[in-house]
């Protein structure tokens, strides 16, 4: 399920106060009062289910200034507060411009106090010194223009499961542009953020053995991210509020934009290390939910790992991969009909370091190309009980039935080269849930799968110079793939057709399995 963060980045309006938030680019307005933007931001905090209070208001002229803000919210047990302080907001003639005292910073506490666990409390602080917002408004949206040099996000104190930890944790952005336009009378929310870098320290140690700790350092650079939506999604991402709504009528979209971005970890466990460098030039990430259905892609461009320590026999382990890439489409919907679902994975270009091959293949017998896989695979599901309804969820429990259908699958595509050696496949299949003895309790299959195998023979000569396959072995496997597959046009080629009938028999190349 998507998560939604506006409502904490609503806060960011408030000179920072969280993750901030950027509307669309600047444009011609309506002229904005004081008093205007004071009520519009309490009536936007509202929309998003959050609670502000104020202590004293005092006026003069174009000027006000808030006293003792608190910005709440709580939910399933858990609640988030933002202690704002003192805020001041000026008239410019066209718009407002809300700032708070260098000197203060914006306090946060998050409490979770769930009858499964013992409280955990993590309190720290916001800084940004300069920080400053623009609030001003076209036609019916209230728009909100942050801007910091600097924005520097400490934890004080923190608590997991009633157990004090000790260490650090540092969040700081530099060069950040963010901006939150809101129209509560047309349902709409649109939220842009961007920063030049981001970097976090986490150093934790075990209260309880000071042996044993765990530093993490991460830096991003050219960080961007743009969240758009209804308020209702906005609203109801929390299991309590979802329960029983109706998810299809929901929608939004996020996509998140990261340029270089390195990880370095040390980790030490009773005297045991281990060091490890994660890098990539860029990632991105995208996601939608719009009628019923959720859709995610991730791509991780030019990764890198570096790894060592006390129980990695070598002094460095490295790899590295050009692309690694996930998508998926799911419904989330109850439906009477079956809709769309597809899930993607690709892993190309690993890349294995010339030190761990040595340790198995010190003569280089196998091929030391790039590892590449991929699958695509879509279809259509449906779901039988309503995934936001707990009873409907418990009673699928005490029954046999999974709680989804499959009507069809299509492999679109799915391919593995190693060692040099290459399988694809690629087929289609529809289901009948009506019949489910044919195949022992799963819905009867029918349709066909076409696969290819190239560089086997080759390989498995090479597996047994290396003296990992023994040549007696060969002997059965090229047998046992002799009676599903046949020689293709290519020198040391197999390829097979699959095809499950409607009976329940199962073809290979035409001939019943099993023979």
């Amino acid at each position: 399920m998507i998560r939604w963060t506006p409502r904490r980045t609503l806060g960011g309006t408030l000179g920072g106060a969280v993750t901030a938030a950027v509307c669309l680019a600047a444009a011609p307005g309506w002229s904005m009062t004081v008093d205007e933007a004071w009520q519009a931001m309490k009536d936007d905090y509202a929309a998003l289910g959050m609670t502000m209070t104020s202590g004293s208001v005092d006026k003069s002229g174009g000027v006000m200034t808030v006293s003792d803000i608190v910005i709440s919210h709580a939910s399933g047990g858990s609640s988030i507060t933002f202690d704002v302080s003192t805020l001041t907001l000026t008239e410019t003639g066209s718009d407002v411009v809300l700032t708070r005292p260098d000197t203060d910073g914006i306090g946060f506490v998050f409490r979770s106090d769930s009858a499964a666990s013992k409280p955990t409390r993590i309190k720290g602080v916001i800084t940004d010194p300069g920080g400053r917002t623009v609030v001003s408004r076209q036609e019916t949206a209230t728009r909100y223009d942050y801007d910091a040099s600097r924005m520097t996000v400490e934890v004080t104190s923190l608590k997991v499961d009633g157990e004090k930890l000790k260490g650090a944790f540092n969040l700081e952005m530099a060069g950040i542009k963010s901006g939150l336009s809101s129209d509560i009378s047309n349902n709409v929310y649109l939220q842009t953020l961007s920063a030049d870098t981001m970097s976090m320290v986490l150093d934790m140690k075990d209260p309880r053995n000071s042996r044993n700790a765990a530093e993490i350092t991460a830096t991003i650079a050219d960080f961007s991210s743009d969240v758009s939506g209804d308020f209702n999604t906005l609203i109801f991402y929390s299991p309590e509020a979802l329960e029983n709504q109706d998810i299809s009528a929901f929608s939004g979209t996020y996509s998140h934009r990261f340029g270089q971005t390195e990880m370095i970890i040390h980790v030490t466990d009773a005297g045991e290390s281990l060091d490890m460098q994660i890098a990539a030039s860029g990632a991105d990430a995208t996601g939608a939910l719009k009628g019923g259905t959720v859709t995610s892609d991730v791509s991780i461009r030019d990764a890198g790992l570096t790894m060592s320590g006390s129980d990695i026999p070598l002094p460095q382990i490295k790899a590295k991969l050009s692309e690694l890439a996930y998508g998926t489409s799911l419904p989330l919907a109850k439906t009477d009909d079956f809709a769309p679902a597809d899930l993607r994975i690709r892993l190309g270009g690993l890349e294995i370091d010339k030190a761990i091959w040595s340790l198995f293949d010190p003569g280089a017998v196998l091929p030391r190309d790039p590892i590449d896989f991929s699958v695509d695979v879509s279809g259509k599901v449906k779901w039988l009980a309503n995934l936001f309804d707990e009873d409907e969820m418990l009673s699928m429990i005490d029954t046999d039935d999974p709680g989804i259908q499959v009507s069809e699958a299509t492999i679109n595509e799915l391919l593995l080269s190693a060692l040099g050696a290459k399988f694809t496949a690629g087929g289609s299949f529809t289901f009948d849930n009506s019949d489910r003895t044919t195949f022992n309790g799963l819905p009867a299959p029918k349709g066909t799968v076409t696969m290819s195998l190239t560089g086997l023979n080759g390989l498995m000569t090479r597996l047994a110079k290396l003296k990992v396959l023994p040549k007696e072995q060969i002997v059965m496997v090229k047998g046992m793939i002799g009676m599903i597959a046949q020689p293709g046009e290519g020198g040391d080629e197999y390829v097979s057709q699959i095809k499950v009938k409607p009976n329940g028999k199962i073809l290979a190349n035409g001939i019943p399995l099993p023979f």
